[in-house]
């Protein structure tokens, strides 16, 4: 094979040698699963002696042994026969016509270094030869006889053995290195001691009927699953994290589909079909697909959590010795992620304030390789400008940050509460999102997912998953895609109650302060109104002329209407309250807090109740909680899980 540039780009074929895209050449030697295309020219003598050339000594494959007279890839676009003539003439100095070249055969070549479909032809010459100074060492015709004994010497390469059995001038069985055998063509074993005697060896494979019954009935009841499903799980009662493949073409197909995907980014590989659940299962398919719906995604992964997604998507895009700009107000074990990656790694993050365009665009860096920020921050609902904050992105890659991404957390506004898709904004690059939020809305299954037009990136972040675990297993992934559309109309009618519940806070002569994206006053209300559709369910508020423990004591008492419900997070069925320091920032300082201005805040997941009935609790307890002493509160705690039968929520030690 001539010297050509490692950069040549080559293409990439399926199992039926249909060209599906292009590889560099660099990539095809040890990636078996990169199927390519190779021509051989087998030129003869006037006496039918076949030419060989001897590979150089400094070849990483095979050197120093005889191989076929011509051989060599097929560049990209480039068909056989001008591949055939175009080789010969590099290899051999000779001038052929590609039309005059006889096809012998075609046959697939897979060693532990490439698999090749290759196409041989013939043509006879004599010479003289002007053979490739830096790929061959020399050349020469062998006669029939020479070559039958040469063949399982190591003299030969191995796919020249196999070019000789396919033209019967060799046995097939002379074949040396055992690294090039196909497993199905080896020799069986011999039969342990006590075995019957090869005479005796049964022709046909054991009746399933003549079973034992513990075997004959597992068997026929996965049977009867599979007819029942039309899908090959591995279990009487349905889905399996393993399918019954039926052999090893389809596994083949599958890697040879992932290799694609991996090294022509034209998929996301976490969209192939189940193979084994750490890489995805037939339910979690079908809920990738609604998330490149609901997202437009080119691609998407689905995680065990938001977290999850926000953890993979950092981990390939915070790369050693980079800079990422993260918004203030994204969710705190984001930013501590960060902070701790960019301690391992070399990097380093700047926090900006949410909003500042101008502090964002400064902080930007030729280095920048991320900025991350979310949509509704938590708590305190500000909302992105995607078109805006795009500009802003396009603009420092045009300074020179070409490796900038744009991460927005979607989380809180969902992608039913946007007007168009975030992704549909050129120079947004990722969305991540915890669906345990509002996209499953019960309170019960944790999920999460990364959509992306940039399926490489996707691809990154499924092999990384692939790796350390964090997938979506198939029984979350069911029942979450069957309520999806209960889950958007819980959305909707939690932020029409949000919205009139911050209405009657705002009003209220014992509030101080209410942040909600319904509301007017709101700082980033123009951008609401423009590309967003639902103002989210969360509304945080501050009281009037109340420090943090007044707010920590008016959340409990809030708590003992028994309606809103004293919980983490958001997005349930019932509405949750708690006491922000408490919960999100109870090891920080005092003064951080204040800084960053979550200090003294209520927040309020609205749940699906009545609006009237929340209004009234909180009413309540906005006029009654300074007269509530503490140990009221803890009276009430201890009476009401006793009526409950149930034990608090938290339990320390034997307390």
């Amino acid at each position: 094979m001539s010297s050509r540039s490692d950069t040549e780009l080559l293409d990439l074929v399926d199992a039926d040698n249909t060209v599906i895209g292009t590889v560099p050449r660099s990539r095809v030697h040890g990636a078996p699963a990169l199927r390519h295309r190779a021509v051989h020219v087998l030129v003869y003598d006037d006496r039918g002696r076949l030419l060989l050339q001897k590979r150089s000594a400094s070849k990483e494959i095979q050197p120093g042994k005889w191989d076929t007279s011509v051989g060599g890839h097929l560049a990209a676009g480039e068909s056989y026969p001008e591949a055939a003539a175009r080789e010969t003439a590099e290899e051999l100095g000779l001038t052929v016509d590609a039309a005059a070249l006889a096809p012998v055969h075609e046959y697939v070549w897979r060693s532990p270094v490439e698999t090749e479909h290759v196409t041989s032809y013939r043509i006879e010459h004599g010479g003289p030869f002007r053979p490739h100074p830096e790929e061959v060492d020399e050349v020469r015709f062998w006669s029939a006889e020479e070559l039958r004994g040469a063949a399982g010497t190591g003299v030969l390469t191995p796919m020249l053995e196999h070019e000789l059995a396919l033209l019967g001038m060799i046995g097939a069985g002379t074949v040396l290195d055992p690294a090039y055998l196909d497993p199905a063509a080896a020799a069986l074993p011999a039969p342990p001691a006590g075995a019957p005697a090869a005479a005796a060896l049964p022709a046909e494979p054991p009746a399933r009927a003549a079973m034992n019954a513990a075997t004959r009935s597992l068997h026929d009841a996965i049977d009867a699953s599979m007819r029942r499903l039309g899908q090959p799980y591995l279990h009487p009662d349905g889905e399996t994290l393993q399918l019954d493949l039926f052999g090893s073409e389809p596994m083949v197909r599958w890697q040879e589909r992932k290799a694609a995907a991996v090294f022509l980014a034209g998929e996301a590989w976490s969209e192939l079909p189940q193979t084994y659940g750490r890489y995805g299962t037939e339910s979690g398919r079908l809920l990738l697909a609604e998330v490149r719906r609901m997202e437009q995604a080119a691609g998407a992964l689905l995680t065990d959590g938001g977290m999850q997604a926000c953890a993979l998507t950092c981990d390939v895009l915070f790369t050693p010795g980079s800079h990422a700009v993260v918004t203030r107000s994204v969710y705190n074990k984001t930013k501590s992620y960060l902070q701790r990656l960019a301690g391992r790694q070399g990097g380093e993050m700047t926090l900006v304030d949410d909003g500042d365009f101008g502090a964002i665009e400064r902080a930007l860096r030729p280095d920048t390789t991320m900025l991350f920020t979310e949509t509704y921050t938590n708590p305190h609902t500000r909302a992105v400008d995607p078109p805006a904050l795009a500009a802003v992105a396009a603009r420092a890659r045009a300074a020179g940050a070409g490796n900038l991404r744009v991460v927005v957390d979607n989380t809180i506004a969902t992608p039913w509460g946007l007007r168009e898709p975030l992704l549909s904004v050129p120079g947004i690059d990722a969305v991540v999102a915890s669906g345990t939020k509002a996209l499953a809305g019960q309170d019960r299954d944790m999920w999460g997912y990364l959509a992306s037009n940039h399926v490489d990136l996707v691809n990154e972040a499924m092999d990384l998953q692939a790796m350390r675990g964090g997938i979506l297993d198939w029984r979350r992934a069911r029942v979450i895609l069957a309520g999806l559309s209960g889950a958007r109309a819980r959305f909707e009618r939690r932020c029409r109650t949000a919205t009139a519940v911050a209405r009657f806070l705002a009003g209220h002569p014992r509030v101080a302060e209410v942040l909600h994206p319904s509301l007017p006053d709101h700082p980033d209300a123009a951008a609401i109104a423009r590309h967003y559709r639902l103002p989210g369910s969360m509304v945080s508020l501050r009281l009037r002329d109340a420090d943090e423990d007044a707010t920590r004591h008016f959340c409990d008492v809030l708590a003992m209407t028994g309606v809103p419900r004293y919980a983490l997070s958001f997005d349930g069925l019932a509405t949750k309250i708690n006491h922000h320091r408490s919960v999100s920032e109870y090891f920080t300082a005092a003064a951080e807090v204040r800084r960053i201005g979550v200090d003294r805040l209520v927040r309020l997941g609205i749940g699906v109740e009545h609006e009237a009935d929340l209004t009234a609790c909180l009413n309540w307890a906005l006029w009654r909680a300074p007269e509530v002493p503490a140990d009221a509160v803890t009276a009430w705690r201890e009476r009401r899980c006793r009526d409950l039968g149930v034990r608090p929520g938290v339990r320390l030690g034997n307390s």
